[in-house]
Order: structure tokens, then sequence, then C-alpha cells
């Protein structure tokens, strides 16, 4: 460290005293001047800098090292000369001067600098206002955040003092000296911003970066921002309860269940393989995932992708749990009733056959009757003939007894005969009468069996059709619980 003496308590005084107090490897050990009131004794006594008025006290301090004589004055400079020690090195007022102009430069550049930060930070917590989703104003030195104005969003990583991140946007304003703006991802700070960084040049020298300043504003896309809005709605819209949700690209960030149903997925759950998030990342499309769960059985989980609507990248999902109870319910009564309406038809269908075969059957009867009746005619007209032959007999009976009596007792054997026929010839008359009553008691009764015969196949062939209608019907049911099947598969 060098020990310093300043000579002269005027302009430049204070303007070498300024550039050297607080430099580590410098020393003030005093400031001389005839004048105590001059502005350089009174900054060095605020300071708690020793002043003097006496030089020859000055110059006898202990291991002086470097005099800075700053009042231009030939004069002052001899007696300088004459009374410092030989190991003490004198800068004469050429060398003050240059000093001078190259600390009030230093000075000027300082103030210009600490002008726009502090423009910076006189305008940011205005502004602030102005925004309604959270903001954050800040600048920076070359290694640390020096000032922090922030709105609605706490940031655990910004805040004075904290270092910036290596490879960020901040250091590569920096690095670059240029404006920088980007995208700041959620796993750096846990939440997306937006942000702009622009450079602090010294003494507006375009190679010299002496800090940044800038803005991070949180980048929400409108199903986070307006979540708390819709997610009630649509949960009130299940009948069975629903679980809403959003995520980032790791984690649940938002989620609302329904008193029907939920899942134990707190906010911050870190998503795992096989989940439906990770699986709708990957595909960038709509994805569907079937769960069983302990309590509420089936259930169903339908994410769509959200991507950032400048760049297009995916940043996250939203997604709709939903149980699927009621579904498989009805997907299970669907499959008994297809099972049920198929073997329906298959019996409807044998119904039918055997209603076809009956008619079948009642047309052969039909024709046997009407044979049996045709035969029954063919037996009136012998009977007809059989009763006409035994009048025929019994009148050949009746004249041969005639004959008989004529022939007296020759002819009373033939005549005992001729009886015998008469009885006969009555006989077969009574009995062909008889049979003709019979058969006509048989037409009758087959005429019955006839009509009715032909009720039943017309009945038949009207079943055969009722049942064919049936077997349609059957048919259409069971391609309705198919159709109601695939239905409750896909609800």
């Amino acid at each position: 460290m060098t020990n310093v003496a300043i000579i002269g308590g005027g302009k430049g005084g204070v303007s070498i005293l300024k550039a050297f107090y607080g430099i580590g490897q410098f020393k003030v050990i005093g400031i001389c001047d005839i004048d105590p009131n001059a502005p350089g004794l009174v900054m060095a006594r605020e300071l708690d800098i020793p002043v003097y008025q006496d030089l020859g006290d000055i110059l006898l301090q202990p291991g002086l090292e470097l005099v800075i004589e700053a009042t231009g004055s030939a004069q002052v400079r001899d007696r300088i000369l004459s009374l410092k020690a030989e190991r003490t090195a004198v800068a004469d007022s050429q060398v003050a001067n240059a000093m001078i102009t190259l600390t009030e430069a230093h000075e000027s550049s300082i103030k210009q600098l600490h002008s726009k930060k502090e423009a910076f930070k006189t305008s940011a917590p205005f502004l602030t206002k102005t925004y309604d989703s959270g903001v954050i104003y800040f600048t920076t030195d070359l290694e640390r955040y020096d000032y922090v104005e922030k709105k609605d969003v706490d940031v655990p990583g910004i805040k004075v003092g904290e270092s910036i991140i290596e490879d960020g946007f901040i250091r590569q304003c920096i690095k670059t000296k240029k404006e920088v703006t980007g995208t700041v991802d959620s796993r750096v700070y846990g939440t997306r911003m937006k942000t702009w960084v622009l450079p602090i040049f010294f003494d507006d020298d375009p190679q010299r970066v002496t800090g940044t300043y800038g803005v991070f504003i949180p980048k929400i896309h409108p199903v986070y921002k307006a979540f708390d809005v819709f997610a009630p709605i649509v949960v009130q819209c299940q009948p069975e309860g629903a679980l809403v949700m959003a995520t980032d690209a790791e984690t649940l960030t938002h989620r609302l269940g329904s008193d029907k149903f939920d899942l134990p997925l707190p906010v911050g759950y870190r998503f795992k393989e096989g989940d439906a998030t990770p699986i709708i990342m990957r595909k960038k499309a709509r994805g569907v995932v079937d769960i069983e769960t302990k309590k509420y059985g089936p259930a169903q989980i339908i994410g769509l992708p959200l991507f950032d609507d400048e760049t297009g990248d995916i940043i996250g999902t939203f997604g709709l749990a939903i149980p699927r109870k009621m579904a498989r319910d009805l997907q299970d009564a669907a499959a008994k009733l297809n099972s049920a309406a198929h073997e329906m038809a298959g019996v409807m269908q044998e119904i039918a056959s055997s209603a076809n075969q009956i008619n079948l059957n009642e047309g052969v009867l039909v024709d046997n009757v009407r044979q049996v009746q045709g035969i029954s005619g063919q037996i009136n007209d012998i009977l007809l003939f059989i009763k006409n032959v035994a009048d025929q007999t019994k009148m050949l009976g009746l004249n041969a007894a005639i004959e008989a009596a004529r022939a007296g007792d020759h002819g009373r054997g033939f005549g005992v005969v001729a009886e015998e026929i008469r009885k006969l010839s009555d006989q077969s008359k009574d009995t062909a009468e008889q049979i003709g009553t019979l058969t006509r008691e048989i037409q009758d009764k087959i005429g019955v069996i006839a009509r009715a015969s032909e009720n039943s196949v017309k009945q038949s062939q009207e079943q055969a059709a009722a049942t064919q209608e049936v077997t349609a019907s059957v048919n259409e049911m069971a391609e309705l619980a198919g159709k109601l099947m695939e239905l409750a598969r896909s609800i």
C-alpha cells in the first residue's frame, strides 16, 4: 500500500482526494492547505483523513511515499522538494493536472453511469404498476443484481446480491455488449419469463460494459391465466365429477377437483414415465390414458398440449380426468344386450324355421283331407250302387217267391231261398244306408278338419311372416346394441 499526501485543498485537491479515497492500493495519510476551510480539508474531515496547514508537518509524516502537488505554484513545489525525505516521490502540478483531468473524467463517467441507473430506478416503481400479471425491473453490475423492483411475482433467484446465472441472458448481454431478448425456461427460476436485457456502457464506450438493466415478465399461457375462471365451470358440467389440471413440462401447476371425483395429485407433483403428461409432451398431440383407481374404479385422463404462441415450443399440458364407471357399466350392459339380442335372434330364426315347416305340414294335411273327401265321395257312389243292387235283388226275390208259390210244393224250397234273398237285400240296403249316414258324418267332420287346416295354414303363414318381422327387429336391435357398445367405449 502506498502512503499519499495531497498538497492543496482547492478543486484539484478535492478531485485527487476523491480519486484516491477507497482504492485499496493507496492510503491518503493527509491533505494540506493554508486555508482551514478549503474544500479539500472540509471533505477530508468528513472522511476522517488528517488535515494540515503547515507543509513541514505533513511532509514529516512517517512512511510518506508520494506527495501530489495540486496548487500549481512553483514556490510550493520548491519548498516540497527541500523539505521531503529522500525516498519520497513528488508528482508536480503537471502530473497533478493530468490526474485531476483523469479523475474528473472518471467522476463524470461515474455520474453518467449512476444517472442512467438512477433514472431506471426512479421510473421502475411507476412502470411496474402498469403490468397486470407481474413484472420485475432490475439492474446489475458484472456479477450480481444491484437493484430489483418487482410486482406480483416472487422469484428467489432474482434479488439484490444474487449472482447472475452463467450462460443466462444477462451474461449473454454482457458478453455480446448487445440487447438480448428471450424466454427463460421455467426450470431456471420455476416460472417461464420473457426478458429484455440491455448493456450499460462506461462513458458511452460500446466496448466497456459495466452492467445491465432490464425487465422480466412472467410468460403465462392463456390457459394458466384463465384456469381459475373456467376450471369450476368444466367441473360442474361433468355429472360424475372431474379433475381439471394444467402442467408445465415436468410438474403439475394448477388443479381443481370435485366432491364426486378427485385424484391424489397435488400441485408440484413431478410426473414420471407412463403418466399422461410425458406421453402428450412426446406426441405433441391429444392423448388419452385409461387408469384404474382404488376409490373410483376405472377413470380416464384426456390431455392436450400447450404451445408457446411465439416460438411454437410445447410448454405444458391441459388435462381432464373423469371417472369411467358409468361408461364401463353402460358398456357391460350394452354387451349383455348385444349377446341377448343375438341369442334371441337365433331363437326367433329357429321359430321362423319351425313355423315354415308347420306351414308345409299343414299344407300336406289339407291336401290329404281333400283326398279323403274325394274318397268319401267315391264311397257314397259305391253305397248308392249297392243300394240299387239291393233294391233290384229284393225285387228279384219277390218275383222268385211269387213264382215259387205258383209252383206249389215243387217251388217251396225255392221260396225259402227267395225269402232269404229278400232278407239279405233288406239287410244290405239297411247297412248301405248306415254306411252312408256314417260316411256323411265323416264328410262333415272332414269338412270341419279341412276348414280348420286351411285356417291353420293361413295362420301358419301369418305366423311365419310375423316371425320374420320379429327376427328382423331383433337383428336390428342386435345391431343397435353393437353400436351402443362402440358408443360406450368412445365416451
